[in-house]
């Protein structure tokens, strides 16, 4: 199971203290680990603030907890993100701040990168490590009754496995780009629906 969460707040300095709320509210309840939650809470703040300085409407904010944590933050500016060490970084202080903040989240990720959405704007996500209490048994499974084997009727064929990385990224973030999910709900969601918390099930997306 896949837990979703979005929301999206006015441009402006307060949206980065109420995302980074959302967050923290949101990973405490699905229980992801503290050391998470707290590396979580930074990557958000530096993503926010960026995001805010570049936007001019609103910001979004999207956790997807799975296989690790990945937060993504949409702006409306078509424009790259610049790290630190870019060759525009030190055009201006903004700049150079923002840069900054880029080299923090790098160092708390394990993956970072950024895409262009379909309806304009850009994305920067990062993925971290997350952990969450193990699931404990319900029931008597050693009482349930075992189905043997199958008789194997048709021949298995081996299947080669892709490991361009590269390529399955630039996947990934094409089917991403297609998602609304950064739009204001009024748009995103056609009757201005709170923000989808919650898991994500065959069939689509669960509140």
């Amino acid at each position: 199971m896949t837990c979703v969460a979005f929301d999206t707040f006015p441009a402006g300095a307060a949206s980065v203290p109420a995302a980074r709320h959302m967050a923290a509210a949101t990973l405490r309840r699905w229980a992801v680990d503290e050391a998470a939650r707290d590396s979580a809470g930074l990557i958000v703040s530096e993503l926010i603030t960026n995001a805010q300085r570049a936007a001019d409407g609103h910001v979004a904010l999207r956790l997807t907890l799975g296989a690790g944590l990945v937060i993504e933050v949409w702006d409306g500016s078509d424009l790259p993100p610049v790290p630190a060490d870019g060759p525009a970084s030190d055009a201006a202080d903004a700049d150079a701040e923002g840069g900054r903040g880029l080299a923090i989240v790098a160092a708390l990720s394990t993956r970072t990168a950024w895409y262009r959405t379909r309806g304009g704007g850009k994305v920067v996500w990062a993925q971290l490590p997350a952990h969450i209490p193990a699931l404990r048994p319900v029931g008597h499974a050693d009482t349930l009754a075992r189905r043997g084997p199958l008789p194997r009727q048709i021949p298995v064929l081996p299947l080669g496995a892709a490991d361009d990385l590269a390529l399955l990224q630039r996947v990934v973030d094409g089917l991403r780009a297609l998602d609304d999910w950064h739009r204001p709900p009024d748009v995103a969601r056609g009757r201005g629906d709170p923000a989808g918390v919650g898991p994500v099930r065959p069939g689509g997306a669960g509140r």
